[in-house]
């Protein structure tokens, strides 16, 4: 029917905040994290170590693909990264860790590196 209409799409998308292709475009210079995780739970624990530090996850893709974030310490509130999820094999996946910011990029995938490190906390009985 439109079949010309995917930029008008996209620009919906500028205009309601949801778009990630500056995000995208910022993969070239992403910093890379290597998780012994499958995808989906690399995806599953990056969504909780960023919200663990105060981070707003404003958009989440399809199959774990990635996440966008927003409202890191020490930034301005809308300074956005994305994490991009990529199976490696069955055991480790990559995240590609990409901002317009660089000093953000860096700081968010040592974050991770961090969080990924750390056992998760078990629930304490009473």
């Amino acid at each position: 029917m439109c079949g010309g209409c995917a930029h008008l799409k996209e620009f919906g998308k500028e205009v309601w905040g949801t778009s990630i292709t500056h995000l995208e475009r910022a993969r070239a210079d992403a910093k890379i994290v290597i998780v012994k995780k499958s995808k989906h739970d690399a995806f599953m624990r990056a969504d909780e170590i960023l919200k663990a530090k105060g981070a707003n996850i404003y958009l989440k893709g399809e199959n774990d693909a990635y996440l966008a974030a927003m409202k890191f310490a020490g930034f301005v509130d809308t300074t956005q990264v994305g994490l991009f999820f990529t199976s490696v094999d069955e055991g480790s996946t990559k995240i590609e860790v990409a901002s317009l910011s660089p000093w953000l990029a860096q700081t968010v995938a040592d974050i991770l590196s961090e969080g990924f490190q750390e056992k998760p906390k078990e629930a304490v009985s009473a």
